[in-house]
């Protein structure tokens, strides 16, 4: 699925064979957080409540090179979770959340061969600022270095889509909940000038 070194495309995103929605509720999961602030599209900033003992670096993602932020353990228990603030391409229209499930679906499919599960759930997510939607697989054959587990989705926050993976191993069940509850904080502020 997924070195450590490399990071997923978000947006080889989500298609799927049946379809179930969970909301889940905005709540946080994890008491001790910090607050982190990161450049968007649009002259915004992504407002992020970054669970206490993650780490972040920046990256350029996917083939037009569009910037990403990375979370990973500051600890030995290896994880990955990516988020990359995108200009919404469902603007305010009336059909939105649709279109972006669909996306989500679509990816999904997108990696049917790899996964063990015969059929994706894709999930709502609901947020402090946005909706959204996310599914998680397994590997079916993960090669040494590369993650067990996905989850991924798409949201939209404000005026931007919010594009996220997290990648983990056996037994970090708590790292996925962490993510989606950093995820469903997110806020969308003007940038400081």
């Amino acid at each position: 699925m997924q070195t450590r070194r490399k990071v997923l495309v978000p947006f080889a995103l989500i298609a799927l064979a049946g379809w179930a929605a969970l909301a889940i509720a905005a709540t946080d999961v994890s008491a001790k957080r910090r607050e982190g602030r990161y450049a968007a599209p649009g002259g915004s900033e992504l407002v992020v409540r970054v669970p206490v003992g993650w780490k972040e670096e920046k990256r350029r993602v996917g083939a037009d090179r569009h910037p990403a932020i990375a979370f990973k353990a500051r600890s030995s228990a290896q994880f990955d979770v990516l988020l990359s603030p995108l200009p919404s391409r469902y603007g305010k229209s009336p059909d939105a959340q649709e279109r972006l499930r669909k996306d989500v679906v679509a990816a999904a499919d997108t990696l049917r061969g790899q996964m063990e599960e015969p059929l994706v759930v894709v999930n709502e997510l609901l947020g402090l600022e946005g909706q959204g939607y996310f599914f998680s697989i397994t590997d079916r054959a993960p090669k040494k270095g590369e993650y067990k587990y996905m989850t991924q989705g798409l949201m939209i926050v404000g005026e931007l889509q919010l594009a996220f993976t997290i990648l983990t191993n056996d037994g970090q069940e708590a790292v996925v909940d962490a993510a989606l509850g950093m995820v469903r904080n997110v806020r969308v502020v003007r940038a400081a000038r």
